[in-house]
């Protein structure tokens, strides 16, 4: 070998020498650092402890990384992780970058290829959550844009139509507090779990999580409430008591009107409460009965001599008040009576609001053997009288009681086995039970205490002109009051 050669030969080992005590030295050197040009999750930690690189990657997460909530594509919130509360893990993280020194220091042909190059490792970035950052920053009030209440589909009437309408509903865009952090939490933590690069993501608030109006135009119970109202919106009802009123107009009837479940309909229970308001208020037969008489006395009969008067038949009217209703017309007229008793006879004659009398009445004073017969208010008749005997029993009835006919002339027949008789009258006007005002042209002479001793079998026997003056101006149904 030449001179020539050999000196080449030690200089290249020479170099040689020289070069890998540089890199050994190097080694050295960055024993604890990661080699230049190490990039962990794209991000540059060249010549960083692993330490070091565990704060710069916790830093660079928590305020690199953002989540976008978008409405209507339009940016409602918009924060990095550390807004929302997630908070890099040093100390986790510290695990991953110390693994990955490991890695590039971990074999002699990887430890100098990257001593020229660097290299690229991927460590998992873990979090910490602070509940109450997150709470007081997603909040619907940090949102973007208005809020606009949602309303409730509802009725209103239609004053061009003449009906009831459906004014549709306001979606709004309200949305809950806790709603919206339940959605935000999940698509924050899909961005945390297993995360290996900083990154921006967006997402849409769903529809589902506004509030939403529990009623819409299309809900049946809406639908059907709107077309019970319709039916009976136009109808009214006006009760006639003489020429005192009570009207039943759709502002009542509105109440009257309940659902069940999706339906709608008149509640008969409420019209039957109505009815038996009027009832409460209007009968008068069977209900105790004060009047003034002719002397000034405040005379009571009691309800069970009260057989005079008006009673509302309770089940058909409340029928018919359901019909007319349900007819959209407007109808006028007296409630549905009893207008008759057993034997088919009245049961009153006239009444103003609740005077069942309105000045119509043959007032029958016992005690006085004397009467007085009034017509719309004005006397028409008075007279003594001779009523039944006391003697024998045959008292004359005291009571209120409705004039069950008249007959001219009639035949009085009494069926007594040791009292019986029969008596040709000219004016026959009975009341009760066989008893009734006549005229006694037999007598010479009537009141004082004629029928103590001396009366009749319970009729009210009258001076013949006297008699005759009543029967030519009562009417069936007009009311007898017999009183002591």
């Amino acid at each position: 070998m030449s001179r020539k050669t050999k000196t080449w030969i030690t200089l290249g080992a020479l170099l040689m020498v020289i070069a890998l005590s540089g890199i050994f030295l190097k080694y050295l050197h960055d024993s604890e650092r990661f080699f230049s040009g190490t990039k962990l999750n794209g991000i540059d930690v060249s010549r960083l402890t692993p330490v070091q690189a565990a704060e710069l990657l916790a830093r660079t997460y928590g305020t690199s990384s953002r989540l976008e909530i978008l409405e209507g594509g339009q940016t409602a919130l918009s924060g990095t992780m550390e807004d929302y509360g997630y908070f890099a893990d040093t100390a986790g993280i510290l695990e991953g970058t110390r693994r990955a020194r490991n890695i590039q220091t971990g074999d002699i042909n990887t430890m100098l290829s990257q001593m020229l190059s660097g290299g690229s490792y991927t460590v998992d970035i873990p979090f910490s959550f602070d509940e109450r950052v997150f709470s007081r920053f997603v909040t619907a009030d940090h949102l973007a844009g208005e809020r606009i209440p949602g309303k409730n589909a509802r009725l209103t009437f239609d004053k061009k139509a003449r009906a009831y309408a459906i004014v549709p509903e306001v979606k709004g865009s309200e949305i809950s507090d806790e709603a919206l952090q339940t959605y935000v939490k999940e698509q924050a933590d899909m961005m945390m779990i297993g995360t290996a690069q900083t990154q921006t993501r967006s997402v849409e608030l769903p529809e589902s999580l506004y509030e939403r109006p529990e009623i819409t135009a299309d809900t049946p119970r809406l639908i059907n409430l709107c077309q019970t109202y319709n039916t009976y919106c136009h109808s009214s009802v006006v009760y006639l008591f003489g020429s005192r009123t009570e009207k039943v107009t759709w502002k009542t009837v509105k109440d009257w009107i309940i659902q069940d479940g999706d339906m709608a309909y008149l509640s008969e229970e409420n019209v039957r409460n109505y009815v038996i308001s009027l009832e409460e208020q209007y009968n008068t037969r069977f209900h105790d009965r004060y009047f003034t008489n002719a002397y000034g006395q405040q005379i009571l009969i009691p309800s069970s001599q009260n057989e005079y008067g008006y009673t509302i038949d309770e089940d058909a009217e409340t029928a018919q008040l359901a019909l007319d209703l349900a007819s959209g017309t407007k109808v006028e007229r007296e409630p549905v009576y009893i207008t008759e008793n057993s034997y088919g006879n009245p049961l009153f004659y006239t009444r103003e609001g609740t005077d069942d009398l309105a000045g119509n009445y043959v007032e029958v004073n016992l005690s006085a053997q004397h009467l007085w017969f009034y017509r719309e208010g004005q006397l028409i008749v008075e007279s003594d009288f001779v009523s039944g005997s006391v003697a024998r029993n045959n008292e004359t009835a005291t009571g209120a009681f409705p004039l069950a006919y008249k007959e001219s002339p009639s035949i009085l027949v009494g069926d007594n086995a040791t009292d019986g008789y029969r008596t040709e009258v000219q004016y026959w006007m009975p009341f009760y039970e066989g008893q009734g005002l006549h005229d006694a042209v037999w007598r010479g002479s009537f009141g004082g205490s004629i029928y103590q001793t001396d009366g009749s079998h319970g009729c009210v026997n009258l001076p013949q002109d006297a008699a005759r003056r009543i029967y030519e101006n009562i009417e069936a149904g007009m009311a007898i009051l017999i009183y002591k």
